[in-house]
């Protein structure tokens, strides 16, 4: 048969990315940090402008330091390179959104000062690895989410938060929504009146 593969669920995506965050915060735990005297300034750009393109020269002009010495005393002062650093802000902001908004993985990803060719990286690179567990296991054993679960609580918010966005989007979450349905039916881990009800939801 053929099945739709299973959408991205943004739980996934922010354990993903605060996996990441940590990931960046622990491997410079190890280096030894200095007082950020005379980095204040700096530190304080950095964190009010992080959703916007930011440039290290300019930042390095605006703290009267050349490149080379913003980059050596940033390094001492943070135990981070200024790229993980600000990364780092863009990623926690994003776990917030994620949390918060009814923003796409697009739409945060640039509100969180990524490009556009960023965003298309980074979510090109979870639609592989997605795709990669489907190849791996096969549709039903890599079935996950709350249709699978039989979470009707959850599938109807999602339908609630659709409802502000436009019509043909919840189309194609109802859409792979019965088919999802047909699929964990198959797999065993949804009972017929969890079908029932979940169905019900995705009919109105």
């Amino acid at each position: 048969r053929d099945y739709f593969a299973k959408p991205l669920q943004f739980a996934e995506v922010e354990r993903s990315l605060k996996a990441i965050l940590t990931l960046l915060q622990s491997s410079h735990q190890k280096g030894k940090t200095v007082p950020c005297s005379g980095m204040e300034k700096a530190l304080a750009t950095i964190q009010a402008r992080f959703k916007n393109a930011l440039s290290l020269s300019r930042i390095a002009e605006e703290a009267g330091m050349s490149i080379s010495t913003f980059v050596r005393r940033f390094k001492q002062c943070t135990g981070m390179t200024f790229v993980d650093y600000v990364n780092g802000l863009r990623i926690s902001h994003a776990c917030r959104l994620l949390k918060s908004s009814r923003l796409s993985l697009l739409d945060i990803s640039l509100a969180c000062g990524f490009s556009q060719q960023d965003a298309f990286r980074m979510l090109t690179s979870l639609m592989k690895d997605t795709g990669k567990n489907l190849a791996a296991l096969g549709p039903e054993n890599a079935l996950t989410g709350p249709i699978a679960r039989g979470d009707v609580r959850t599938v109807e918010k999602h339908l609630r938060a659709l409802d502000a966005l436009p019509e043909d989007i919840g189309e194609i979450y109802r859409a792979l929504g019965r088919k999802t349905v047909e699929l964990a039916r198959h797999k065993g881990t949804l009972e017929a009146e969890q079908s029932r009800r979940i169905l019900k939801a995705l009919d109105e």
